[in-house]
């Protein structure tokens, strides 16, 4: 039977099975409670080891300690194991604050001891796409779990990195979610840098994608569940059915054929080049072109396998280190001769190649110009003043910033809104927030303002979508900053700003109404 009872704090005890595990800021929560009590009773069920195990209301029951209440009203009701499990993940599915990652661990027990994801769905009021991308979420690694909670990837970002293998993920994080980026990228470009690195699209491979045999043990990629078609809830965003998401079985496939390749080629007398060697022979500036491609000769294109066919041309077969693919190479001077009988020989290949490797010559010398000089800069630092260190690289973030870093920056310093300019940017007063900050940096007179400067904007580059990011807590914690205090603080002014501006209405209505109260 059910009873609403006023039970002490001390016997309230949180569920083992609560999937919940991010009750999220309650400050607010525990002002109301101040100002008002709870208005709403949890539930809670008797436990053996006497007490009461929360059922529901987790974050009541917290907040209503801090808030210092002595007893917390709820209903007591006998439930068993399964029934208090599937209350709960059913309950946490309809708030609008649940964290995705707890979602997806209550699926995941409800789906050990039993439950389908369609019995899932239909008890959530979900559709069993959703079901199977929150139960994906399982998938992701510690790393990858930490970023979705630090804000460092979205949630679609999310969704994405846990279809990748196992094996990939660490690295298809870091692509993600690179140390260097401040702020998550969306969905849809998360989904398209993902299927560009570590999907591979079936249509283009050079084997038949329906044959069983040619990896026994993998068996065909047409019914194969790593194939985004065979699997549409998980893979409902995907640009095609047909990508591979499993890049190791694809390379083994394709060493597969390049073997069967190779083999034949053998057997024919042909040339077949693997490593350093195939690299090589696939480069711009080597003798040999693809039979599979177009090329420029003579003024016009031609078709090198059909040049190569009708010449009966020796074929070379490589192995791309890149794709592990199988490629097949003709002579580039044999074509050329060819396709242009009788004419006289065209030299715009030869001045292409030639301004080609100008242009390799030219990109090595910057390199190791680059590399002198930096090594050369990192040796005059040592004796240079911090001053000098700092404003150098206070130009470089100034340089670096990005739009709303340097709008919200410009707007600190100078005190004056930015605007739209003729041009359709935002200025402050005809000038490009770039060109202000450039300005008062150059006009700072002492290493504490260039200090001061440089701080400021490299806080304000590491600002990130949630104050849990690492990167912004190290940051303020070597300046000695005490983040928890300021986030207090935010927290208090905005209510406050809050509490002002309903005060205000409230006044303005009043006076509205007396206004036509006397008319």
């Amino acid at each position: 039977m059910e009873r609403v009872q006023q039970i002490p704090v001390e016997d309230l005890h949180p569920s083992p099975f609560n999937p919940r595990k991010h009750l999220g800021d309650l400050s607010e929560l525990v002002a109301s409670i101040r100002q008002v009590g709870i208005m709403q009773p949890g539930t809670v069920r008797p436990r053996a080891a006497g007490g009461f195990e929360v059922v529901f209301g987790h974050r009541r029951s917290a907040a209503g300690q801090q808030a210092g209440l002595t007893t917390i009203p709820n209903i007591v009701r006998d439930l068993t194991d399964d029934e208090v499990l599937e209350l709960q993940i059913i309950e946490n599915s309809q708030r609008a604050d649940v964290h995705p990652l707890d979602e997806a661990d209550g699926f995941k027990v409800l789906i050990d001891r039993g439950r389908s994801a369609a019995q899932i769905a239909d008890k959530v009021g979900r559709s069993a796409a959703y079901v199977a991308q929150r139960l994906a979420l399982c998938q992701l690694p510690k790393a990858g779990r930490k970023a979705l909670e630090d804000g460092r990837i979205t949630l679609g970002g999310a969704l994405v990195l846990a279809r990748v293998p196992e094996s990939l993920q660490r690295k298809a994080l870091d692509e993600l979610a690179p140390s260097w980026q401040r702020h998550p990228i969306g969905a849809k470009e998360a989904r398209e840098k993902i299927e560009r690195d570590f999907m591979l699209r079936l249509k283009d491979a050079p084997f038949a994608v329906d044959d069983a045999e040619l990896v026994p043990a993998a068996g065909p990629c047409t019914s194969c569940p790593k194939r985004t078609g065979t699997q549409v809830d998980l893979f409902a965003d995907a640009s095609s059915p047909n990508l591979c998401t499993d890049p190791v079985c694809f390379r083994g496939k394709l060493d597969a054929c390049f073997q069967i390749r190779a083999k034949e080629a053998a057997e024919k007398g042909l040339e077949v080049l693997v490593g350093k060697k195939a690299e090589k022979a696939l480069e711009y500036s080597s003798g040999f072109v693809r039979v599979d491609a177009d090329h420029w000769t003579g003024g016009k294109s031609v078709k090198v396998a059909t040049v190569a066919k009708a010449e009966g041309l020796a074929v070379t077969v490589v192995q791309d280190p890149r794709t592990r693919a199988p490629v097949e190479l003709v002579s580039r001077r044999e074509v050329e001769k060819a396709a242009n009988k009788g004419k006289k020989p065209d030299r715009f290949d030869e001045r292409t190649q030639g301004l080609a490797s100008k242009a390799r010559a030219a990109s090595r010398k910057r390199e190791r110009v680059v590399a002198l000089v930096t090594a050369a800069g990192a040796q005059q630092a040592r004796k240079a003043r911090p001053a000098d260190l700092v404003l150098l690289l206070a130009r470089l973030l100034v340089m670096r910033a990005g739009a709303d870093e340097l709008a919200a920056m410009a707007e600190r310093r100078t005190g004056k809104k930015s605007k739209r300019g003729s041009r359709g940017t935002l200025e402050i007063e005809g000038k490009s927030h770039e060109s202000i900050l450039a300005s008062l940096l150059e006009e700072a007179k002492t290493t504490a303002d260039v200090n001061a400067f440089a701080a400021e904007l490299a806080l304000q580059m590491l600002a990130p979508s949630t104050y849990a990011a690492a990167r912004w807590g190290f940051a303020a914690k070597g300046l000695g900053i005490n983040l928890g205090k300021l986030e207090k603080q935010a927290g208090e002014e905005l209510r406050a700003e809050a509490k002002a501006k309903k005060a205000g209405k409230a006044k303005a209505s009043k006076a509205r109404k007396r206004k036509a109260g006397a008319a």
